[in-house]
C-alpha cells in the first residue's frame, strides 16, 4: 500500500518498569499498566485503526488485548516487534547491578564488532539487522492506520533505521538509538509512509503521551 500511517505504541507499564529491573517476557502490566492500557486504547480508537500488531511478549500481548477489545480488531502476533534481547543472565537484574553495568559496557564497546557477543544476547548488528527488518514488513503491510504494540528500545531502533535511511554505520546507528529511548510507557509514536515520496518514511511524533494525564504523576513513569 501506498500511503499509510503507523501508531507505534509502547506497552503499559509493568512492576519492573517502575523497579529499573530487566524484566522477562512473561513479566505482567502492573495495576497502573493496565489503566494506561484502557486509555492508550482509548485514544487509538478514536484514530480508526485497520491494523492491529503486537510482539508476542505479555506486557505488550495484554495492552494490545486492550486495544483489540475497544476496536474489535483481530490481534496479529508477530515476534519481530519484540524488545532487544538482553544477556539471559540479567533477566530480573537490576540495570544498577554491576554485573548489568558491565555487560552494557562491554556491548557498547564492542558495537561495530558484527560478531562479538557477551554470552547469549542480541547483539548490536542482529538488533540493527531487525530494526531494518521491521520497517520493512511495515511498509508491506495491507493496512493504511496500522496500530503496533512493541517496547522502549525496539520502537528507537526503528526510529533509528528510519533516520539512518538504512545506512548509516553501526556508531551513528547505536547512538542514534540510545539518544530516541525517552518513550513512555503507553505513549503513542506516529509515522507515516508514501512509497512516492522522495523520503518515503517521516517521524510526525514521539512519545505523545497526552492521554494519560488523568493519571497521577507516579502513576505514569
Amino acid at each position: 500500500m501506498a500511503k499509510k500511517t503507523i501508531y507505534l505504541l509502547r506497552h503499559g507499564q509493568t512492576a519492573y518498569n517502575r523497579a529499573l529491573v530487566h524484566q522477562y517476557h512473561a513479566v505482567p502490566l502492573s495495576p497502573a499498566g493496565e489503566r494506561q492500557a484502557e486509555l492508550l486504547a482509548e485514544r487509538i480508537t478514536s484514530f480508526a485503526p485497520d491494523m492491529l500488531i503486537a510482539s508476542d511478549i505479555k506486557r505488550a500481548q495484554q495492552t494490545a488485548e486492550a486495544i483489540a477489545r475497544q476496536t474489535g480488531l483481530p490481534l496479529i502476533t508477530e515476534p519481530l516487534f519484540e524488545e532487544i534481547k538482553r544477556p539471559t543472565s540479567l533477566y530480573g537484574k537490576a540495570f544498577a547491578d554491576p554485573r548489568s553495568i558491565w555487560a552494557f559496557i562491554a556491548l557498547y564497546l564492542h558495537a561495530t564488532n558484527l560478531h562479538w557477543h557477551y554470552s547469549d544476547e542480541e547483539n548490536f548488528s542482529e538488533f540493527r539487522d531487525r530494526a531494518h527488518r521491521a520497517v520493512e514488513y511495515l511498509e508491506q503491510v495491507d493496512g493504511e492506520r496500522v496500530v503496533v504494540v512493541s517496547h522502549r528500545i525496539f520502537i528507537a531502533g526503528m526510529l533509528a533505521a528510519i533516520q539512518c535511511r538504512f545506512a548509516c554505520s553501526m556508531g551513528s546507528f547505536v547512538r542514534k538509538s540510545v539518544l530516541l529511548r525517552g518513550i513512555a510507557n503507553a505513549s503513542i509514536t506516529t509515522l507515516t509512509y508514501d512509497s512516492e515520496r522522495a523520503d518515503p518514511w517521516q517521524i510526525v511524533s514521539v512519545s505523545d503521551a497526552r492521554h494519560l494525564a488523568s493519571m497521577k504523576a507516579g502513576e505514569t513513569h
